[in-house]
């Protein structure tokens, strides 16, 4: 179970994701390409993970940047100890975004 679960810069390749629930959490920076029994459906549930900068498998046909610009928010309200700020997520959310190659 998977659910909000914080994965940043995490390699989930050749793990078997049947059944996982992905429920809510938070995929940056993910490596997913080579995850086995990984579907779409588990990616676009009632309250589905949010994706960002995610590799997929090939056979999965979703943007794998489909979430930057919901983060921050998301960020800021789940982890308010960290993320004080809705400013402070999104600085951190540009960050991020500014380290992936063009």
């Amino acid at each position: 179970n998977l659910s909000i679960a914080f994965l940043y810069i995490a390699n989930l390749d050749s793990v078997n994701l049947t059944s996982t629930k992905l429920t809510g959490s938070i995929l940056i920076n993910t490596r997913l390409s080579s995850a086995e029994k990984l579907t779409s459906e588990q990616l676009e549930s009632a309250n589905p993970p949010l994706i960002c900068n995610v590799s997929l498998p090939t056979d999965i046909a979703i943007d794998p940047n489909r979430d930057w610009e919901k983060l921050a928010a998301v960020l800021h309200e789940r982890h308010h100890n960290r993320f004080g700020t809705i400013e402070a997520a999104e600085q951190w959310v540009e960050e991020r975004r500014s380290q992936l190659p063009n």
